[in-house]
């Protein structure tokens, strides 16, 4: 199955959602490309991700992925 083109088509598909607010970009000095490239760097499966509203959305294809990227982050959701 190829990847999905949008974060909404990923989350059809039954992939992890997480989303980082500004609030929480600004407490950690970090933009949506830095979130990018920390996902980029340390995910093993693929994500989608998308800025909306200020707040970048990260869909993950694996579970442990999304953890990571929630712990990493301090993400609520």
């Amino acid at each position: 199955m190829s990847k999905p083109r949008t974060v909404h088509g990923a989350i059809n598909r039954g992939w992890f959602p997480v989303k980082v607010t500004l609030a929480l970009k600004n407490k950690h000095s970090v933009s949506h490309l830095g979130l990018c490239i920390w996902a980029d760097r340390n995910n093993k499966f693929q994500y989608v991700t998308a800025l909306e509203l200020n707040t970048s959305v990260f869909v993950f294809e694996n579970a442990t992925d999304a953890f990571w990227f929630k712990s990493r982050w301090q993400c609520d959701n």
